[in-house]
């Protein structure tokens, strides 16, 4: 069984959650602590969490457990740049041959969905493998180390899913019988994804 780590991508402002969408408050604790609190309950390891806004802030008041902890200086450049961070990181771990990409702003995200993104690098030779729910792809992506380099070499604010979708032969879709994680940018969409947990 390959070896998979998991990529947390911790590097949002949010419009109105005081200027790190990782801090905002998560039944007792933070957005940023339960989602690595899920990946935790997952077989991916490492983890590694990558940080942007209010750096400090995050480490004194989430619990991030035996998370590796990457500082982007960049994360203003746009989301090319945590994703870059992260990896490179991830890419010392030689073991690893493939990472899942976990979004800290998607509190909706399950343990279930992360082992059957995980299991894609045996089931298909694609390089990429995401989740298929009962209407779109979503998140979280798991990438094979081979795209790695490639990925580190963005720039800017373009997202890895831009990528992924401009590249169908690359994807493999795992079927997933839920919604979606839905994404926190907002107070609201924070009141939402509580009423909806």
């Amino acid at each position: 069984m390959p070896q998979i780590g998991a990529l947390v991508l911790a590097a949002g402002t949010g419009i109105d959650l005081g200027g790190a969408t990782a801090l905002a408050p998560w039944r007792g604790s933070t957005l940023i602590e339960h989602v690595v609190g899920v990946v935790r309950a997952s077989p991916l390891a490492p983890i590694v969490v990558v940080v942007g806004p209010r750096s400090d802030d995050i480490l004194e008041q989430s619990d991030l457990g035996d998370a590796t902890i990457v500082i982007d200086p960049e994360w203003r450049e746009g989301r090319a740049a945590p994703l870059r961070s992260g990896l490179d990181t991830m890419s010392r771990f030689l073991e690893i041959e493939a990472a899942i990409i976990i979004d800290a702003d998607r509190p909706g995200v399950v343990p279930e969905v992360l082992v059957a993104v995980a299991a894609g690098p045996r089931s298909s030779p694609a390089p990429v493998t995401v989740p298929k729910y009962r209407y779109a792809r979503g998140r979280p992506i798991g990438v094979d180390r081979s795209l790695w380099p490639r990925l580190m070499g963005l720039e800017g604010d373009v997202d890895v899913m831009d990528i992924v979708e401009a590249h169908p032969a690359w994807i493999n879709e795992v079927r997933v019988d839920r919604l979606p994680p839905e994404r926190v940018e907002t107070s609201d969409d924070l009141a939402v994804a509580l009423k909806l947990r």
